[in-house]
């Protein structure tokens, strides 16, 4: 189960990133970051998509997948 904080759900809604996104990114691409803060291993993940890179940062809390904060990287274009 993917629980999503309301930090994060704020930063969904104001980026366009999607919960399927979210989905996709914690369960099929590879860790890009691991840290450990306030006794709690947070992760971090990234997917890449047409226009732009999704980061997402999560924890385990009791069995639950806890989303915690995403964001875009939004690439840079080239001419």
């Amino acid at each position: 189960m993917i629980e999503v904080s309301p930090h994060a759900k704020q930063k969904m809604a104001a980026k366009g990133i999607s919960e399927q996104e979210i989905k996709d990114c914690i369960g099929e691409r590879t860790l890009i970051a691991k840290q450990v803060v306030d006794s709690e291993i947070r992760y971090a993940k990234c997917l890449a998509l047409k226009d732009k890179k999704i980061v997402v940062v999560y924890v385990f809390r009791k069995g639950i997948t806890r989303v915690i904060t995403c964001y875009p990287i939004h690439r840079k274009k080239t001419w």
